[in-house]
């Protein structure tokens, strides 16, 4: 449960609760409700209702984390696994290599052709020709009126309102006397921004004789506030206390709310607008077209409007069209429609296209023939690839015979690299990230020879020359901040654990159902995670 305390407790903290407690004097019920109106779009209920299932759900992470504890000798095993680092020799082979001694027959690619034919079924994509025209706003002139002006302004009104505003000086020090010894020199005329600049304890104006312009209702601490938005221009304040200190206070200017007129907002107004009137112009002459050219056919209906067709030979769903540039969307819809359909309106990013789909060759699966380059891309790629993991097999093998990788190497003709000393989170230059299979180098110990390792392109060897372990002096440096890292992971485990348990048990008693055909429509294979 939450108490009603623990909720005001929990508005107390952070930036929200220097808005809504200013000195900790609580702002009040009316501007609390226009404050959560304002930032949150909400009512205070719906607010609180938050505010206080926020401190529940972090009470029941409380009790479900409070197990998670990481034994001491988990932290030194993962400290040392962290911290230590290793030196080694390495050889390896490249599929680059591999590929260039490939010998390819015309037989060998018919019976790879053959045995994997499956893979190559419709692999050549559905073709289809089509004709068009292209309405975008290029092809529509917009004149804006008066009207339209007016029109604009009325829907946006309340973009166009400046908030009641005030330039206000001040003059911030320690001490009420101090304040009133300055309020003393500034009646008997001395200049604000003099003092100001000699006295002042603010940074933010005190270079700028005291001065902040423009400044908003709320903006400033409510004392400061209250002073700067009720005293007359001019005038001096009594000294103001707030928790910085004492203020004198000088209201420069003070401007009302107001709405900025048509006049002033103009240039503003009309980029969005010639956008929306071109849009609605663009849209209204593609739904003419469409309709004129399902009567007396596309070429007539352009021509009636000063519009060219564009026609094409057969293309697949990938192609670049003229006039329509790259636009997935588009070949996607268009590839919908029906063959030797009437005209259709489609969107495009600046425009509309009236299209009709002419003709349309349908998926197909290729012959050999017509194939062949791809066959034997990936029947190259295939035997070089099993020959990749033969030879670093070879290779892992006689290094373990002779119990010397680089002469290994030499014998097989692999080349041969030594790594500096490398960290866990490494990378090392033809075996890649050391969180990958090349990792297995800290479990061995110096002079160990690795089993053939897959990295990439290259299959890989290596043979461990030192190893360095962090000492127990640093150990101490570190270990309370990688206990809290292991113990933060050991709850986040726990909690989802537990939430995995609870959809179970939920599922189980008929408190929740899954619609898994909308789960599977909505999250793929990502569903089942």
């Amino acid at each position: 449960a939450v108490t009603e305390q623990e909720m005001i407790d929990q508005l107390h903290e952070g930036g929200i609760g220097k808005e809504l407690f200013p000195n900790g004097n609580f702002i009040g019920k009316d501007r609390y409700a226009e404050f959560i109106s304002a930032n949150f779009q909400l009512d205070v209920p719906r607010f609180e209702k938050l505010i206080k299932d926020d401190i529940l759900m972090s009470k029941l992470q409380s009790i479900v984390e409070a197990g998670a504890t990481v034994p001491q000798e988990q932290l030194k095993q993962t400290f040392i696994r962290q911290n230590t680092k290793v030196k080694f020799d390495y050889a390896f082979i490249t599929t680059v290599e591999l590929l260039r001694k490939v010998s390819v027959t015309d037989a060998e690619l018919r019976a790879y052709f053959e045995k994997n034919k499956a893979t190559f079924t419709n692999s050549i994509p559905e073709q289809r020709k089509a004709k068009y025209v292209v309405i975008n706003a290029a092809r529509v002139p917009v004149e804006l009126t008066d009207e339209d002006f007016q029109r604009a302004y009325a829907q946006r009104k309340d973009q166009f309102k400046t908030p009641e505003k005030v330039d206000v000086r001040h003059i911030l020090v320690k001490t009420k006397e101090q304040a009133l010894a300055i309020k003393k020199q500034l009646e008997g005329g001395a200049k604000f921004d003099a003092l100001a600049k000699k006295y002042s304890d603010d940074p933010g104006s005190k270079d700028k004789g005291g001065l902040y312009e423009g400044v908003t209702r709320g903006q400033m601490v409510a004392a400061f506030d209250q002073v700067a938005f009720s005293q007359p221009v001019g005038k001096i304040s009594d000294p103001v206390q707030t928790n910085f200190g004492f203020h004198i206070i000088r209201v420069d200017a003070h401007r009302p709310e107001h709405v900025r007129s048509l006049q002033e907002v103009k240039k503003e107004i009309e980029p969005a607008l010639r956008a929306e009137k071109s849009g609605a112009q663009v849209d209204a002459l593609a739904t003419q077209i469409e309709s004129e050219a399902r009567k007396d056919g596309l070429e007539k209906a352009a021509a009636r409007h000063g519009l060219t067709v564009t026609s094409t030979e057969f293309f697949n769903q990938t192609a670049v069209l003229p006039g329509v540039g790259p636009s997935p969307q588009f070949m996607q819809e268009l590839f919908a429609l029906a063959v030797k359909g009437p005209a259709e309106k489609v969107s495009l990013a600046d425009g509309y296209a009236v299209t009709q789909v002419v003709d349309s060759k349908p998926a197909s699966t290729p012959t050999f023939e017509q194939a062949r380059a791809r066959v034997e891309q990936q029947f190259r790629g295939d035997r070089a690839g099993q020959m990749l993991a033969q030879k670093t097999q070879e290779l892992a093998d006689r290094a373990h015979a002779l119990h010397d990788l680089k002469k290994a190497a030499k014998e097989l003709g692999a080349a041969v690299k030594s790594s500096g000393f490398v960290a866990p989170n490494g990378q090392v230059p033809d075996v890649g990230a050391m969180t990958g299979p090349a990792g297995v180098a800290f479990d061995l110990k110096p002079g160990e020879i690795s089993k053939p390792l897959a990295s990439g392109q290259n299959g890989v060897v290596l043979a461990v020359v030192a190893r360095q372990e962090p000492n127990a002096a640093d150990f101490d440096k570190v270990k309370d901040q990688l206990r809290e890292q292991l113990v933060q992971q050991k709850r986040n485990e726990v909690m989802q654990l537990f939430a995995i348990h609870v959809r179970e048990r939920m599922l189980k008693d008929g408190s929740i159902r899954i619609n898994e055909r909308e789960q599977q429509r909505l999250f793929g294979n990502a569903a089942g995670i």
